[in-house]
C-alpha cells in the first residue's frame, strides 16, 4: 500500500487538487447565484415600498374625492340650481 501511495503520489495530490478546484468552481457559482437572489429580493422590496407608498396617495385621494361629493351632495340639497351649474363646470372644464 505505502509503496502504491508513493508511486502515485503526484496523481493522488494532482487529483486532491482537482477536486478542491471543482469544489469552488461550484461554490462560486452558488454565490453568484445568491448575489443575484439577494439583488431581486432588494428589487422587489422597493418595489412592494413603492406600491405601498401609491396605496397610501390613492387612499388619500379616495378620501378627499369622498369629501368632495359629500359636500356637492349637501350643496344639491340646499341650493340645487347652483349645484346643477357646478357639476356642468366641474364636467366640461378642459
Amino acid at each position: 500500500m505505502i509503496e502504491f501511495i508513493n508511486k502515485y503520489q503526484k496523481f493522488i495530490t494532482g487529483a486532491g487538487a482537482l477536486s478542491v478546484l471543482i469544489l469552488c468552481h461550484f461554490q462560486e457559482i452558488e454565490i453568484r447565484e445568491l448575489r443575484a437572489s439577494l439583488k431581486r429580493v432588494a428589487e422587489t422590496k422597493n418595489a412592494i415600498a413603492k406600491i405601498d407608498s401609491m396605496q397610501k396617495d390613492l387612499y388619500q385621494a379616495s378620501v378627499i374625492i369622498d369629501k368632495y361629493d359629500r359636500a356637492i351632495d349637501e350643496f344639491k340639497q340646499t341650493n340645487p340650481t347652483e349645484a346643477a351649474k357646478l357639476e356642468h363646470n366641474i364636467h366640461t372644464i378642459d
